[in-house]
């Protein structure tokens, strides 16, 4: 057995919580790439980076986690189609 499955909501505590160094990692990340794909000028941010980033690893953990947390298939397909609604791009 997983250590995923003998213990999800630990787990869960330590790779979606803020109050443990995983998130603000993978935010932090995130939104270092959003300023470079920004100022690159491939992407327009509808809100500051550090909000899209927070809410695009939220969103990912919602998807990535689906079957810890609602007992869902992992879709990450899916999760890519949103993410590409939140942050669109001009196709370069």
């Amino acid at each position: 057995m997983s250590a995923l499955m003998a213990d999800p909501p630990r787990v869960m505590r330590i790779v979606a919580s803020s109050a443990f160094p995983m998130q603000r990692m993978v935010v932090g990340f995130i939104q270092g790439l959003l300023i470079e794909e920004e100022a690159a000028g491939r992407i327009e941010l509808p809100v500051d980076a550090r909000a899209l980033a927070y809410g695009i690893c939220r969103l990912m953990e919602g998807f990535l986690y689906a079957d810890l947390v609602a007992g869902e298939s992992i879709d990450m397909d899916r999760a890519t189609t949103v993410l590409e609604l939140l942050v669109p791009n001009d196709g370069q």
